[in-house]
């Protein structure tokens, strides 16, 4: 693909033009007349229509990425049902994924997450790895409910499925420059093509700058800004008909950090004292040392090889991939706002991860009946370095180190799985599917607590014996090895009523393995918690009507969730903050999603796309409260401090209208086209304890007490909209696109005492050359 971005990026692209599945297409001018055309997906493993597939999955090809405004995940989450998320607290290198009300919001290597991501077939380990792996985007597939049988990894809440662009026989290249807002811009370039009559290759670079839209009221310094380079490199090797063999290397440098704010303060402002850092070497060395921070850099190194041969009866494919992270940040999390130049209370990490998998998959048709099976393994070993340090006044003039220490964690995961489809009859088509899964997990702690610290620092000065190493957690009675087998089924029953009208009814199983809370400061807060695990139950209708002219696809789900892991950030009596993640009870919901996509006209293409959900958490268990009291009427995950119970990131409801309309132009000799989209979401909790807070006025003045719904994401109407004109011949295409026009401005995440706001309002012009 032409389009060399990230997969934030790749993903918010996505939104602009269509919510719903249409066919892989060219220019506008060159489709049907008014024919909403097919697109083949990937969501069973084998390729097939969308809407023969009895699965709850929304895809977008590159020709509608391409044509899309590329802002931040905002757009995508607003136009695929029930999906929800936005960058993670502070990093600004993950995307926080929620399906149906299942996330996670924890980034540290001992937690897994329920929405999966996945690059050729390839499974991505890491939450900080999952929005700066790609550079070159062919399709996504967004798979909405548990994925407990043919995807890599099991999960509870869904997959996201990332194919890249193959390089062919054809000759493609592209020269792309952007300019907008905050003096932001792009440069991409690409080529392929053809080495021999058997060898194809391509190459495709990146790079991103960007001032930032936030700034520092104590430094003056701007925030949010992003640096970001990338290449990736594609060979592919056809000997014959029955031998495909792609190879990709990728490498992706970017630096970007996401500051909170008070909420009370000016829009897009932050109270952190904290100076900005290069992010060139440790971040833990360089704060204790400079006090630099509010940086967070990721660098991804990711090798790909998938091998498939077609044996007649069978295809088998061999694919292995290895992906190398690291990632090093220091971020202020103060409460309310920090102007100490020590900031309020830091989190500085050094993360090292390198995870390796293995898959021999075999898709094949015999007599009646389609089938897929294989195996599966992933070796995944991890290495944290962390240091917290606390602040305990806004002015404070030193700040406590609450813990230094360097954990390390591996993961091996193998798996069988099975699924045929079953031609009971022409219309009639039975799916039985399962998958065996067994792993190991483990973790170890060391205590690096230093005797002196550099000045300004207050060395920790707690017990050793209370300190996070290996053998104060087995002292404590925590494990430091977990071990999980567990057979996932799934059964599904399509009927296809004509050539136009498809319904089925399905029951999935899914778990997300268990890990360790890996934030504590204390061997005790950094317990184990074990699986989550989610049935989810569907109805559906998949439709083209009108003479193929409108789209109607239809899912009625009901989803229950038993072991629910919920992570909270809490305050700590006496100071500091502790993450704690614990299996507290279970998710139910009843929903009904909606695509449609109508093209009346050849110039018209109108989409909507909708979902509403009935949902709460159920099974609660009772815990105690600061010192010991009882919750007897406040049950985790609230964690003592609300009432409130709502499931975190789950709106009630969620609806996108967009249109796009094209019109020819003999002056210039090409096409113009209109997009525009406004898309609503109803109010929801970014934390799972749904916090509210108590503040002044004015932060660290005034008198006025208010309390400030810190968490709550408001209900929310965002509108966009962009002009474009392309070529004829597809030689030029330039545009001026406008995101979030309306300047809403909202909480995307939060954590005790900040919110992280949604990205201003937008404009960019884009220029592309095509050879």
């Amino acid at each position: 693909m032409r389009f060399s971005v990230s997969l934030l990026s790749t993903a918010s692209a996505a939104a602009m033009f269509v919510a719903l599945p249409a066919a892989a297409q060219d220019r506008p001018s060159d489709r049907a007349v008014t024919r909403v055309d097919e697109i083949i997906v990937t969501a069973q493993r084998r390729e097939q229509n969308i809407q023969d597939v009895p699965i709850a999955v929304t895809a977008f090809t590159d020709t509608q990425l391409e044509v899309a405004i590329v802002e931040d995940t905002t757009d995508l989450v607003r136009v695929t049902p029930s999906l929800t998320g936005g960058l993670n607290t502070g990093t600004g290198g993950a995307v926080s994924y929620f399906i149906r009300g299942l996330g996670s919001t924890e980034q540290v290597a001992t937690f897994d997450v329920p929405v999966a991501t996945y690059v050729d077939e390839v499974y991505v380990a890491r939450q900080i790895a999952n929005n700066i792996t790609l550079l070159d985007v062919d399709q996504i597939e967004v798979l909405r409910g548990p994925q407990g049988t043919l995807f890599g990894r099991n999960t509870t809440g869904g997959a996201i499925s990332i194919t890249t662009r193959k390089p062919n026989q054809d000759f493609r290249a592209s020269v792309e420059g952007t300019y907008g807002s905050f003096d932001r811009y792009t440069l991409r370039g690409a080529i392929s093509g053809p080495l021999n009559d058997a060898v194809s290759a391509g190459v495709t670079v990146l790079r991103i700058g960007d001032d930032g839209y936030s700034r520092s009221l104590v430094t003056g310094q701007d925030l949010n800004g992003e640096d970001t380079w990338g290449i990736r490199a594609a060979l592919r090797f056809q000997p014959g008909e029955t031998w495909d063999w792609n190879l990709s290397a990728d490498y992706i440098d970017q630096a970007k950090t996401t500051i909170g704010v008070n909420p009370l303060d000016p829009q897009y402002t932050s109270r952190t004292g904290l100076r900005r850092g290069n992010c060139s070497d440790s971040a833990v060395e360089s704060f204790l040392n400079q006090r630099l921070g509010n940086c967070a850099r990721t660098r991804v190194a990711t090798l790909i090889s998938n091998l498939t041969h077609d044996m007649g009866w069978a295809s088998v494919s061999w694919i292995s991939g290895y992906i190398s992270t690291d990632q090093i940040f220091s971020i202020d999390f103060g409460l309310g706002g920090s102007p100490t130049p020590f900031g309020g209370f830091v989190i500085s990490n050094d993360v090292e991860t390198r995870q390796w998998t293995q898959e021999l998959k075999l898709v094949g048709e015999t007599g009646r009946v389609n089938w897929v099976a294989g195996l599966f393994y992933l070796d995944e070993d991890n290495s944290t370095y962390q240091v917290d340090t606390f602040a305990t006044t806004p002015t404070a003039t030193s700040a406590l180190v609450l813990g230094d220490r360097l954990l390390d964690n591996g993961t091996r995961s193998f798996a069988a799985y099975a699924q045929g489809d079953f031609a009971i009859t022409d219309q009639l088509t039975l799916t039985l599917g399962g998958r065996y899964t067994d792993e190991d997990k483990d973790i170890s702690f060391g205590d690096r607590t230093r005797a002196t610290y550099p000045a300004g620092f207050i060395g920790f000065t707690g017990a050793a014996t209370s300190r996070p190493t290996t053998a104060n957690l087995i002292a404590a009675g925590i494990p430091v090895s977990q071990s999980t087998s567990k057979f996932t089924p799934r059964v599904a029953l399509a009927y296809e009523m004509n050539d136009d009208v498809m319904f089925f009814a399905s029951a999935t199983n899914g778990f997300k393995s268990g890990g360790w809370n890996a934030r504590g400061t204390t061997a005790i807060t950094n317990s184990a918690f074990g699986p989550e695990e989610a049935w989810s139950y569907e109805f559906g209708m998949r439709s083209d009507l009108l003479e193929d002219t409108l789209r109607l696809n239809l899912t009625l789900y009901r989803l229950e969730v038993e072991n629910l892991q919920l992570l909270s950030g809490q305050p700590r009596p006496g100071g500091g903050i502790d993450f704690v993640t614990r299996n507290a009870g279970g998710l139910e919901a009843t929903g009904l999603e909606a695509e449609i996509t109508w093209s009346p006209t050849e110039a018209l293409e109108i989409y909507a796309t909708g979902s509403i959900a009935d949902r709460q958490y159920v099974d609660i268990p009772l815990r105690n409260g600061a010192g010991g009291v009882p919750c007897s009427t406040t049950p985790e995950p609230l964690n003592c401090v609300t009432t409130r119970d709502q499931p975190v990131r789950f709106p009630e409801s969620q609806a996108t209208l967009g249109a796009r309309y094209t019109l020819p132009t003999t002056l210039l000799d090409g096409e113009w086209s209109l997009n525009g989209s406004i898309s609503y979401s109803d109010e929801y909790w970014t934390s799972t304890y749904n916090d509210a807070r108590t503040a002044t006025g004015v932060p660290f003045g005034g008198t006025t007490a208010i309390t400030v719904p810190l968490s709550l994401t408001a209900a929310t109407t965002v509108y966009n909209i962009g002009v474009r004109y392309e070529s004829n011949d597809g030689a030029w295409q330039a545009s001026l696109d406008c995101s979030n026009c309306g300047e809403e401005y909202y909480v995307t995440s939060s954590l005790v005492g900040l919110a992280y706001p949604n990205d201003p309002r937008r404009v960019t012009f884009r220029l592309r050359r095509n050879f």
